[in-house]
């Protein structure tokens, strides 16, 4: 897997959205496969542009979270 679409996939799967998201439906905080396969994720292009923004890794849970929300509103 190339690094930018990691990258993306890592902010998208780490974000206060998807977290909320997952415990509002799935009624536990335990993410299996299962879960991973039946999540609604952006396409590629979206997440290797996430990703190329990940640079530093070290964002705080609040960049992470602007960087996601901010390409997801960007699709619409």
């Amino acid at each position: 897997m190339e690094r930018n679409l990691a990258a993306g996939l890592s902010a998208f799967l780490n974000s206060t959205v998807v977290d909320q998201y997952f415990r509002r439906f799935s009624g536990h905080t335990q993410v299996n496969a299962t879960d991973l396969r039946t999540l609604a994720y952006p396409d590629r292009e979206t997440l290797c542009a996430m990703g190329r923004e990940m640079n530093p890794f070290d964002l705080t849970q609040s960049e992470i979270d602007q960087l996601v929300t901010g390409h997801l509103h960007a699709r619409r």
